[in-house]
């Protein structure tokens, strides 16, 4: 599957987008654990290097709706990928309010899997992610006050973190 997958990237980014499609799909029905969920997500950005980024929102939310029928064992794993690539293509092309919904969703998720975790940095890190994730949608907005502020709010929420990495 893997190799197939690779395929996919790489007639995706030359432009063959049939044929990244069917790499995709190929790479999807042999893959195991959450590797079909993870190609199909790869296989929904063929549609914005084509030029479709809306077609790949769509395609996202078809597949976050699909997710729970797939047999996968993290799910939430694959609705976090799904959901992250949703939220990065909408305020791409402006379509803020869909990407406003796909990192509420999102937010919801990293919450509950900080719960699962339970570690007080764990859940700072969470927090910061989501900061993060909150100051790109604003800077995508034009309001750099904001993401500045979020970008702040992530900083402060890692501090106590013993992770030289913590501020990247």
């Amino acid at each position: 599957a893997l190799a197939l997958q690779q395929r996919g990237h790489v007639n995706a980014f030359i432009g063959d987008y049939d044929a990244a499609r069917s790499d995709y799909e190929a790479a999807i029905k042999i893959g195991r654990d959450n590797e079909p969920a993870t190609y199909s997500v790869f296989r929904t950005r063929v549609a914005v290097y084509a030029g479709q980024p809306k077609e790949a929102i769509a395609e996202l939310e078809g597949l976050l709706s699909a997710i729970d029928t797939m047999s996968v064992p993290d799910r939430d794993g694959a609705r976090l990928l799904a959901l992250s690539d949703q939220a990065l293509i909408a305020s791409h092309v402006g379509a803020f309010d869909d990407a406003r919904r796909a990192l509420d969703r999102r937010t919801t998720i990293v919450r509950k899997l900080a719960e699962q975790v339970g570690t007080p940095e764990f859940r700072r890190t969470q927090e910061a992610d989501i900061a993060y994730n909150d100051g790109l949608l604003a800077a995508r907005q034009g309001d750099y006050a904001a993401a500045t502020a979020k970008a702040e709010e992530a900083m402060r929420l890692v501090a106590e973190n013993r992770n030289p990495r913590k501020d990247e």
